[in-house]
């Protein structure tokens, strides 16, 4: 379908900021990433992601999400989450969402932050 529009890239570059594993894998598997489909639902979205079968897995091929990142869009007139779902070792999808409100037809702005369930600055 094609490259990672600017919002995904923000939130997958921060999502994986650190230096320790399995985030070095992560990104190695992010520089190989295209998008294979996305889908609105009206309070977020799913963006599903494929890669060669040369990119290597993660060693333990587990599975688990990161969802320390949220974002303040459009001048923080809404403020959204997202989660990144790794299976079997490799990056799968990337979901975003809202707090019930409706997902907004453009994103015109974006200011990313680490929430409250993270331990990262």
């Amino acid at each position: 379908m094609g490259p990672l529009n600017s919002l995904e890239h923000a939130v997958m570059k921060k999502l994986l900021d650190r230096n320790s594993e399995p985030f070095v894998a992560l990104k190695n598997q992010y520089q190989a990433l295209k998008v294979k489909s996305r889908k609105l639902t009206g309070v977020g979205f799913f963006t599903y992601f494929s890669m060669s079968d040369d990119v290597p897995p993660l060693p333990d091929a587990s599975s688990f999400h990161i969802g320390d990142v949220g974002a303040y869009l459009n001048d923080h007139a809404l403020e959204v989450g997202f989660v990144l779902f790794i299976r079997e070792g490799r990056i799968r999808e990337l979901e975003g969402y809202t707090y019930e409100e409706p997902w907004p037809k453009e994103v015109t702005s974006f200011e990313l932050f680490y929430d409250g369930t993270s331990d990262r600055k």
